[in-house]
């Protein structure tokens, strides 16, 4: 059983500790040093309908807060979700030593048959943004612009 709230799901973790602790409610979801407060990430979901679910994981890969939007299942088991963003941690670091050449990372966009996969890295952590395959890639640059606004 997962516990609702609104119209976005939250769950509180650790990178490698169980992803979704269901016995959470989103008013116990500890947030401490969270840089995004759950209104700026309604406002992400609230950029376009075809955005899932949204992640904030800090420079070490510990997710700090993660939101699915509500009555959408997700499409991996739940054993798999932390393994998938840990990957995601990892594909951030390794672009890191081309920065100097190329400049720093905007964005990485994976699409794929059932959805497209966004990372967004922020100054000290990272937005990882899932979508459904209609999602408008040319509205990309705007979310990003968004995110950058949030962080400010």
């Amino acid at each position: 059983m997962i516990l609702v709230s609104g119209d976005y799901l939250a769950f509180s973790h650790e990178i490698r500790g169980p992803f979704i602790n269901p016995a959470r409610i989103l008013s116990d979801v500890s947030r401490v040093n969270v840089p995004l407060s759950r209104e700026q990430i309604a406002s992400v979901f609230s950029f376009h309908p075809s955005i899932r679910f949204v992640v904030v994981v800090d420079r070490k890969g510990t997710v700090l807060d993660a939101v699915r939007r509500a009555r959408l299942e997700s499409l991996e088991p739940p054993e798999e979700t932390g393994r998938i963003v840990e990957r995601w941690t990892i594909a951030r670091g390794m672009t890191a030593g081309t920065d100097k050449f190329f400049g720093s990372l905007k964005t990485i966009i994976v699409r794929r048959e059932k959805l497209v996969e966004m990372l967004f890295p922020l100054s000290d952590y990272t937005v990882i943004i899932s979508a459904h395959p209609a999602f408008p890639l040319d509205r990309t640059p705007k979310l990003e612009a968004l995110l950058n606004k949030l962080q400010a």
